[in-house]
């Protein structure tokens, strides 16, 4: 998702921009925290689906979904990320994701492209849902390797990927095929090899072979399985997750209450491999709906692990939780959760905040939906806490939304957030669509400082003139000299409703400074004079507000 995420901001800004930089930073730093855990991490992606390590993306959001789809226009099969990988390398994938499909193909492909680089801990994957041959060829099941003559012969099975990736589809044919290859001394090693150079470990093959028998075991079975020894803390989360959704199913709410009870054990764990994945499966778990008892088991536990073990997956764990209580109307006891963590381990709370912003959703629909008790309560003061954070998706709803109430809740969101919200809300001055300027500056005029009148002024120049009369009215509230000069510096607009604007704002600041050009206005002209009545109308109201003497 940080790969991701930095992908569309060079797609908008230059390399050396505050946004792309930020990301970056960002990608570095999962980058760092993941490769630190496991010497590499592969992403591969087929027929729309991603799969990590070999294994499918967990109910994948629209970021992932749009990710898969732009892998399969650049045909990048995948990617394959090394420990020691650097900013620089991260910056070159980065760039050669933001390339439009043809530009990639012209420049000789994702791999070319990277080698020209010296792009050496990241390097295109090529595996498939089909089989592949040593050439790297897409063929079917009856396709073979032949390395050379005499060499032994691999028939790969063409639904093996789909196994890995949790497809049901002609399950008990997958099976007998693999049951028929498993006992195949030699077939079962090269196979082993073969999938190991396509970045799926032999870890994750022996566990894909133990579990052939998976689907015939009852729920009291797979249940009592699970319970064995640590045997749960390394079980699959996908599947794992697919299991307590069919005990839910049969009602069987206490057998999914016993199995997480084991697994939040695992969290305490003497290894720091089983509390990761544990951690990581929780996390997954608790993003999907349980019941309440078995919520707040799992997560007390997650939040306690945060605590301890402060960090970046234990924070996207917290995220999760949050997120979960946010969407389903629980603002309150997910504001009672952050100013707890806040009390408990305040220097964690940057790392929590920046996850959070990565999933702003739920909480913008709750500014958007909430009823206006919970609003002022829960929803507001959690908005102010997580502050700059969750501002960049406030003004992005605020650019598309339409209804005049939501937009009023929207804008009252960020003056709530304050100076936190500033960078966002500069940011914003330089946008494109000149709507997205004007919610800025219509905010910043209500909580802005005068630091802020310089970027502000520069938008009394915009092409849009309800930009610039927008610019007026901001400027005019900070107030102070610098603003004062550069009102005056536009009294001559070329618009007369904005020209207009600006003579009212010069009045309520009561600007000594610009009597000298509104008595210019009023002095008697030609016939072509531009000056209209009512700009006059509005100069004389301007003097008479500032009472000058002269």
């Amino acid at each position: 998702m940080e790969l991701q995420l930095a992908v569309k901001a060079l797609q908008f800004y230059t390399p050396d921009h505050p946004r792309v930089v930020e990301a970056l930073d960002h990608l570095e730093r999962t980058a760092a925290s993941i490769l630190g855990r496991t010497p590499r991490v592969t992403l591969t992606v087929a027929k729309g689906a991603l799969l990590v390590d070999g294994e499918p993306f967990d109910n994948p959001n629209a970021q992932v979904k749009s990710f898969a789809t732009d892998l399969e226009k650049r045909q990048v099969g995948g990617l394959i990320f090394v420990a020691g990988i650097t900013r620089r390398e991260l910056l070159e994938v980065v760039r050669l994701l933001a390339q439009r499909a043809e530009q990639l193909k012209a420049a000789g492909g994702a791999a070319e492209v990277l080698k020209r680089a010296d792009v050496v801990h990241v390097r295109i994957s090529q595996v498939r849902y089909e089989a592949v041959t040593e050439g790297e060829e897409v063929v079917w099941a009856a396709s073979v390797r032949r390395v050379g003559e005499g060499d032994p012969v691999l028939v790969l099975p063409p639904m093996l990927q789909s196994l890995i990736a949790g497809d049901s589809t002609n399950l008990e044919d997958i099976r007998a095929k693999l049951e028929a290859l498993a006992n195949n001394d030699e077939q079962l090693t090269l196979l082993r090899e073969r999938l190991v150079e396509l970045g799926i470990s032999r870890e994750q093959f022996d566990e894909l072979l133990g579990m052939l028998g998976w689907d015939r075991l009852s729920h009291d079975d797979r249940v009592a399985r699970l319970l064995e020894g640590d045997r749960l803390f390394d079980f699959p989360a996908a599947r794992l997750q697919h299991f307590l959704r069919e005990l839910l199913d049969a009602d069987r709410a206490p057998d999914v209450h016993r199995l997480l009870a084991r697994a939040v054990d695992g969290l305490a764990h003497d290894a720091p491999a089983i509390r990761k994945n544990v951690c990581d499966s929780l996390s997954q778990l608790v993003a999907s709906p349980l019941p309440r008892e078995t919520e707040q088991l799992v997560g007390t536990a997650l939040l306690n692990y945060f605590v301890r073990e402060p960090g970046p997956q234990s924070a996207e764990a917290a995220a999760n939780l949050l997120t979960t209580l946010v969407s389903s109307g629980r603002s309150e006891p997910a504001l009672r959760v952050v100013e707890k963590l806040d009390a408990t381990a305040p220097a964690a709370m940057p790392e929590l905040a920046r996850a959070l912003g990565q999933r702003p959703a739920a909480l913008v629909a709750e500014v958007c939906g909430a009823d206006p008790e919970s609003l002022a309560r829960s929803v507001m003061p959690l908005v102010t806490r997580l502050g700059g954070v969750i501002a960049p998706a406030i003004l992005e709803a605020l650019g598309s939304e339409e209804d005049r109430n939501r937009r009023g809740r929207l804008v009252k969101a960020l003056k709530a957030i304050g100076e936190p919200a500033f960078p966002s809300l500069a940011d914003a001055l330089r946008s494109p669509m000149w709507f997205v300027v004007r919610n800025a500056l219509n905010v910043l005029g209500d909580v802005g400082t005068p630091a802020l009148v310089e970027p502000i002024g520069r938008t009394l120049t915009h092409t849009d003139p309800r930009v610039r009369r927008a610019a007026a009215r901001a400027v005019s509230k900070i107030g102070g000299s610098d603003a004062e000069k550069l009102l005056v510096g536009a009294i001559n607009d070329r618009d007369a409703e904005t020209q207009a604007e600006v003579l009212l704002c010069l009045g309520a600041m009561k600007a000594q400074s610009a009597v000298p050009a509104l008595l210019e206005i009023l002095k008697p002209k030609g016939f072509f004079a531009r000056d209209t009545p009512a700009v006059r109308a509005a100069a004389e109201r301007a003097l008479a507000a500032i009472r000058s003497p002269r």
